[in-house]
């Protein structure tokens, strides 16, 4: 079966980041030919076992609940019926000496460290994957789980270079992390908010927006589904094309099952030889490529010095005054934060909040409402809220364009609407950060994208010009928030932004 092209595209910018199931631990094996670990119901079917001896009703239940493929019930019901002993029994199943390990099992592992990436994903709780790094070279490893919010924010600093596994549902060295019963589901996947494990849910949501993840040995749980069934809705659809692994036979009934998410079935004949072979063509599209540096060059800090200078201060120049009263005055001092009238009995909610639940915002106001004020406001407020904002007059863009100064040599130079042109007007403003960090910086979820004035444009032509743009930027920068501000004009064509809430 052939490759898809996007699927390639992300594998040569290294782009593209394993994401390993339980398929991944079965095909290892222990010396004397058994396998070293279970899938979801061999482990149920042990728990039944084991709860057998301590509360037979128990048992019962649970193996009722198993052949209703009910699996987190009969979790939970194991876990309460073993009590204490639930940690031990998790040891039992999951804690393998690496000296009993058939190292050759481990090949499916390995060649999962081929595919360009550093980071490792996975749901699996045991040691599979450090021991792969070990026999692939790989030096200074590190492991880390949900609850980790320091290597959890180290790896959005792309490209990760540390060889790292992050063990999305816990692992054996945190028993107590390990999500496998609705209550663990539940601190990781909460219905709203960031639930327990804070640092986890936002962290899988970015690294599935920006990069493409590809599946193997894993059976799409439904947990992982609604994430990326979120990601795709609150991106409008602007992210990256995810990818699994999956036999031949069942390309059917998997794309059947997967429609309507961003997954791409990969078929291959068969386990074992077949697959190896699958994932050996994949990481021969990697070869020697280059990474592509999202770890840019450049010190930001004079940038956002310069940048909270700037939005200090409005300047009131068109006020007549009588006097030689100042003209300019704090932000903090004089501006009035816009109020969203809120729906039946809400209350009116701050503009700011207002886009703060939007990946994507529209603007519109009249001339002289104040919209790009309220850009400056937010740009000023932004790095106290852990924000990075980058703000951007497009007229200024347009000028930039069509300065005849500048050269065209690359072949995308030559298309007004490519979103490379929002990272090299940025390098132009003299802040000692070249078009590589701007590009990275953009890739970021913590970055919020502010383009003032899309009705500033010379002509109709250009303006659509612009809004092509503008949309080729949120496909591209599909992490970061991006908020564009214009006079309404959506009624004579002045404005289409597809995607984007208008407020």
């Amino acid at each position: 079966m052939a490759i898809p092209g996007e699927l390639s595209k992300a594998l040569k910018a290294r782009r593209l980041v394993p994401f390993a199931g339980s398929g991944v631990s079965r095909a290892v094996l222990c010396k004397d030919g058994t396998r070293a670990f279970s899938d979801w119901k061999d482990l149920l079917l042990h728990m039944e076992a084991a709860v057998r001896k301590v509360d037979r009703p128990a048992a019962a239940y649970l193996k009722s609940r198993i052949k209703l493929k009910q699996y987190l019930e009969a979790a939970e019901m194991g876990r309460k019926s073993l009590g204490k002993g639930w940690v031990r029994f998790l040891q039992e199943e999951f804690r393998r000496e690496r000296s009993a390990i058939d190292t050759a099992s481990l090949e499916l592992a390995q060649a999962l460290w081929r595919l360009g990436s550093e980071l490792v994903i996975t749901t699996n709780y045991e040691r599979v994957l450090q021991w792969a790094a070990d026999a692939e070279g790989k030096k200074d490893f590190v492991d880390f789980t949900s609850t980790d919010g320091g290597h959890l924010g180290r790896i959005k600093q792309w490209p990760v270079t540390q060889p790292s596994v992050w063990h999305l549902h816990g692992s054996m060295e945190k028993p107590d992390e390990i999500v496998l019963t609705p209550d663990g589901y539940q601190r990781l996947y909460p219905a709203s908010g960031d639930g327990v494990y804070r640092a986890g849910l936002p962290a899988l949501r970015e690294t599935m927006a920006a990069h493409s993840l590809l599946f193997v040995g894993f059976g799409m749980e439904q947990a992982i589904r609604q994430q990326l069934e979120w990601v795709e809705e609150v991106y409008q659809a602007a992210g990256p094309k995810h990818f699994v692994l999956v036999r031949e036979s069942e390309l059917k009934k998997k794309t059947a099952e997967l429609r309507g998410l961003p997954i791409e079935p990969v078929g291959f004949t068969g386990y074992g030889p077949p697959l190896l072979e699958k994932l050996a063509e994949l990481a021969g599209i990697v070869g020697n490529q280059p990474v592509i540096e999202v770890r840019s060059h450049g010190n930001p800090a004079k940038y956002l010095a310069d940048l909270a200078e700037e939005t200090a201060w409005i300047d009131l120049d068109k006020f007549k005054m009588q006097n030689s009263e100042a003209r300019r005055f704090a932000m903090e001092k004089l501006y009035i934060e816009p109020l969203m009238p809120g729906r039946g009995m809400e209350k009116p909610v701050q503009l700011r909040e207002a886009i703060g639940n939007q990946q994507s915002t529209l603007i519109l106001g009249d001339a002289g409402s104040g919209k790009s004020t309220f850009l400056r406001a937010v740009a000023h407020g932004a790095p106290a809220s852990g924000r990075f904002p980058v703000l951007v007059k497009l007229a200024e863009l347009e000028e930039f364009q069509d300065d005849p100064r500048r050269e065209r040599k690359s072949d995308w130079a030559q298309n007004v609407a490519d979103p490379r042109w929002i990272t090299y007007f940025l390098a132009s403003q003299g802040k000692g950060l070249d078009a590589a960090f701007w590009d990275a910086q953009l890739r970021r979820g913590e970055t919020t994208l502010l383009l003032d004035g899309l009705d500033e444009s010379a002509d109709r032509s250009r303006r659509r010009a612009i809004c092509q743009l503008i949309l080729a930027a949120r496909r591209e920068f599909a992490a970061c928030r991006m908020v564009v501000t214009s006079r309404d004009g959506a009624e004579d064509g002045l404005v289409k932004l597809e995607g984007f809430a208008t407020l």
